[in-house]
Protein backbone atom coordinates (compact mmCIF):
# COMPACT_ATOMS: atom_id res chain seq x y z
CA UNK A 1 0.00 0.00 0.00
CA UNK A 2 1.74 3.50 -1.26
CA UNK A 3 1.46 5.72 1.59
CA UNK A 4 -0.78 8.74 -0.08
CA UNK A 5 -2.68 7.85 -3.13
CA UNK A 6 -2.40 11.49 -4.92
CA UNK A 7 -2.67 14.13 -1.99
CA UNK A 8 -0.48 17.55 -2.14
CA UNK A 9 -0.34 19.89 0.83
CA UNK A 10 0.84 23.20 1.81
CA UNK A 11 4.04 23.58 3.44
CA UNK A 12 4.90 26.54 5.76
CA UNK A 13 5.78 28.91 3.50
CA UNK A 14 2.09 28.05 1.64
CA UNK A 15 3.73 26.35 -1.64
CA UNK A 16 1.67 22.77 -2.70
CA UNK A 17 3.80 20.14 -2.23
CA UNK A 18 3.21 16.58 -3.52
CA UNK A 19 3.40 14.16 -0.53
CA UNK A 20 4.89 11.47 -2.40
CA UNK A 21 7.69 13.24 -2.83
CA UNK A 22 9.05 12.70 0.51
CA UNK A 23 10.18 9.01 0.54
CA UNK A 24 11.63 7.41 2.05
CA UNK A 25 10.13 8.95 4.92
CA UNK A 26 9.20 9.72 8.70
CA UNK A 27 6.00 10.81 8.16
CA UNK A 28 4.34 12.21 11.97
CA UNK A 29 0.61 13.48 12.68
CA UNK A 30 1.18 16.19 14.88
CA UNK A 31 -2.15 17.49 16.72
CA UNK A 32 -3.03 21.66 16.36
CA UNK A 33 0.92 22.81 17.20
CA UNK A 34 -0.71 24.60 20.17
CA UNK A 35 -1.09 21.44 21.83
CA UNK A 36 1.07 21.01 24.32
CA UNK A 37 1.35 17.03 23.29
CA UNK A 38 2.76 18.45 19.77
CA UNK A 39 5.41 20.40 21.40
CA UNK A 40 6.14 17.14 23.27
CA UNK A 41 6.39 15.27 20.05
CA UNK A 42 8.49 17.58 18.07
CA UNK A 43 10.79 17.61 21.12
CA UNK A 44 11.15 14.02 21.32
CA UNK A 45 11.33 14.26 16.66
CA UNK A 46 14.51 16.73 17.80
CA UNK A 47 16.29 14.16 19.35
CA UNK A 48 15.86 11.64 17.35
CA UNK A 49 18.79 9.97 15.04
CA UNK A 50 17.25 10.27 11.65
CA UNK A 51 19.43 8.86 8.92
CA UNK A 52 19.83 11.12 6.00
CA UNK A 53 18.48 9.36 3.87
CA UNK A 54 15.35 9.72 5.81
CA UNK A 55 13.37 13.04 5.33
CA UNK A 56 11.64 13.47 8.65
CA UNK A 57 7.76 15.15 7.73
CA UNK A 58 5.64 16.87 10.11
CA UNK A 59 1.64 16.95 9.28
CA UNK A 60 -0.55 19.34 11.51
CA UNK A 61 -4.06 20.51 11.10
CA UNK A 62 -2.72 24.36 11.91
CA UNK A 63 -2.02 26.60 8.88
CA UNK A 64 0.92 27.64 7.56
CA UNK A 65 1.79 30.88 9.49
CA UNK A 66 1.46 28.64 12.21
CA UNK A 67 3.97 26.17 11.00
CA UNK A 68 6.69 28.84 9.94
CA UNK A 69 6.16 29.95 14.07
CA UNK A 70 6.43 26.71 15.44
CA UNK A 71 9.85 25.42 13.35
CA UNK A 72 11.61 28.71 14.15
CA UNK A 73 10.40 28.91 18.18
CA UNK A 74 10.47 24.62 18.30
CA UNK A 75 12.97 23.00 15.36
CA UNK A 76 15.41 25.49 14.49
CA UNK A 77 17.89 23.18 13.81
CA UNK A 78 15.58 20.25 12.99
CA UNK A 79 15.96 18.72 9.55
CA UNK A 80 12.08 18.44 8.48
CA UNK A 81 8.89 19.71 6.33
CA UNK A 82 5.75 20.75 7.79
CA UNK A 83 3.08 20.01 5.50
CA UNK A 84 -0.42 21.56 6.37
CA UNK A 85 -3.09 19.13 6.13
CA UNK A 86 -6.04 21.81 7.80
CA UNK A 87 -9.10 19.66 6.46
CA UNK A 88 -7.60 16.25 8.06
CA UNK A 89 -7.52 14.80 4.69
CA UNK A 90 -4.75 12.33 5.83
CA UNK A 91 -6.13 11.46 8.60
CA UNK A 92 -9.00 9.91 6.86
CA UNK A 93 -6.76 8.13 4.18
CA UNK A 94 -5.26 6.14 7.17
CA UNK A 95 -8.34 5.98 9.15
CA UNK A 96 -7.00 8.06 12.07
CA UNK A 97 -9.90 9.38 13.04
CA UNK A 98 -11.98 7.24 15.50
CA UNK A 99 -15.51 9.06 14.92
CA UNK A 100 -16.66 10.97 11.86
CA UNK A 101 -19.26 12.77 14.22
CA UNK A 102 -17.67 15.67 16.03
CA UNK A 103 -17.38 15.15 19.53
CA UNK A 104 -19.27 16.67 21.79
CA UNK A 105 -16.11 18.20 23.99
CA UNK A 106 -18.89 19.74 26.73
CA UNK A 107 -20.72 16.49 27.69
CA UNK A 108 -17.05 14.40 27.74
CA UNK A 109 -15.95 16.91 30.11
CA UNK A 110 -18.69 15.73 32.55
CA UNK A 111 -18.04 12.22 31.63
CA UNK A 112 -14.35 12.44 32.77
CA UNK A 113 -15.20 14.79 35.75
CA UNK A 114 -18.14 12.91 36.92
CA UNK A 115 -16.06 9.23 36.45
CA UNK A 116 -12.62 10.20 37.05
CA UNK A 117 -11.49 9.32 33.88
CA UNK A 118 -8.44 11.70 33.67
CA UNK A 119 -8.15 15.03 31.79
CA UNK A 120 -9.72 15.59 28.39
CA UNK A 121 -7.41 15.80 25.89
CA UNK A 122 -8.50 17.64 22.84
CA UNK A 123 -10.68 16.76 19.92
CA UNK A 124 -10.35 12.86 19.41
CA UNK A 125 -10.24 13.26 15.80
CA UNK A 126 -6.53 14.70 15.35
CA UNK A 127 -4.81 12.02 17.18
CA UNK A 128 -2.92 10.82 14.25
CA UNK A 129 -0.26 8.60 14.11
CA UNK A 130 3.62 7.62 12.43
CA UNK A 131 3.93 5.84 9.23
CA UNK A 132 8.12 5.19 8.06
CA UNK A 133 7.87 4.70 4.08
CA UNK A 134 10.20 2.85 2.10
CA UNK A 135 12.14 4.61 -1.05
CA UNK A 136 8.67 2.98 -2.81
CA UNK A 137 6.11 4.78 -1.12
CA UNK A 138 5.13 1.75 0.97
CA UNK A 139 4.43 1.29 4.31
CA UNK A 140 7.47 -0.08 6.59
CA UNK A 141 5.62 1.43 10.09
CA UNK A 142 2.48 2.18 11.04
CA UNK A 143 1.55 3.52 14.82
CA UNK A 144 -2.28 4.50 15.46
CA UNK A 145 -2.29 7.13 17.97
CA UNK A 146 -5.77 6.18 20.62
CA UNK A 147 -5.50 9.24 22.42
CA UNK A 148 -3.68 12.98 22.70
CA UNK A 149 -0.60 12.05 23.90
CA UNK A 150 -0.05 8.68 22.69
CA UNK A 151 2.60 8.63 20.22
CA UNK A 152 5.53 6.06 19.92
CA UNK A 153 8.79 6.04 22.34
CA UNK A 154 11.94 7.19 21.26
CA UNK A 155 13.11 3.04 20.83
CA UNK A 156 10.25 1.76 18.93
CA UNK A 157 10.71 4.59 16.38
CA UNK A 158 14.47 3.59 16.23
CA UNK A 159 13.82 -0.02 15.87
CA UNK A 160 11.66 1.10 13.21
CA UNK A 161 14.42 3.07 11.15
CA UNK A 162 17.21 0.57 11.79
CA UNK A 163 15.20 -1.77 10.20
CA UNK A 164 13.98 -0.13 6.95
CA UNK A 165 17.59 -0.32 4.81
CA UNK A 166 17.88 2.87 3.29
Amino acid sequence: MLVFPECSLQDEDGFSRNCNEFHPGLFVWLRQLGCRFARQQAAQLAQLEIPEEVKLVLITPSAPADCRAFRRGRLPHTACVLLCDTRLRTHSIFGFQRSAARPNWFKGLLARLQFGQGPVQGDERQNGGVVITHASGEIHYRYSSRDAGDHPGREDLLRALRKLRV
